[in-house]
């Protein structure tokens, strides 16, 4: 085995841990969902998370599903997103970035200029 870079765990370890976590944002049927805010902590949209968002058995990882887009309150830059449970705690913070596939300690938006009406849609959340 190469001597790891990075810290590694095996997928096992991986899925406890991402089923724990899991069960902070949503300990019941009701999903939490994801406040999009920008450098300056104002949040532009609040998007509600499916409550199908599963842990993957072979990785370990867990993949947040979000099953509409929202419309955003407020108009600027995304920076970081907000994974929040039903009565808005927040749990996790990831920074957010411009994209098309899913990116691994991000929140995936197909853009970060968010105008105020706009329907949003996140394209990937993964943890993991």
């Amino acid at each position: 085995m190469p001597v790891p870079s990075q810290p590694t765990f095996s997928v096992a370890a991986l899925t406890a841990a991402h089923n724990a976590f899991k069960a902070t944002f949503q300990p019941d049927t009701t999903p939490g969902f994801i406040r999009i805010r920008d450098a300056s902590d104002n949040v532009l949209v609040q998007i509600t998370l499916s409550t199908t968002n599963l842990v993957d058995p072979a990785t370990g990882v867990l993949n947040l599903t979000m099953p509409q887009s929202d419309t955003a309150t407020a108009s600027g830059t995304a920076a970081y997103g907000e994974l929040c449970d039903s009565l808005g705690n927040p749990h996790l913070s990831l920074p957010a970035q411009a994209g098309t596939v899913p990116a691994a300690g991000a929140i995936v938006l197909s853009t970060l200029n968010i105008v105020s009406g706009a329907d949003i849609e996140i394209i990937a959340a993964s943890i993991g």
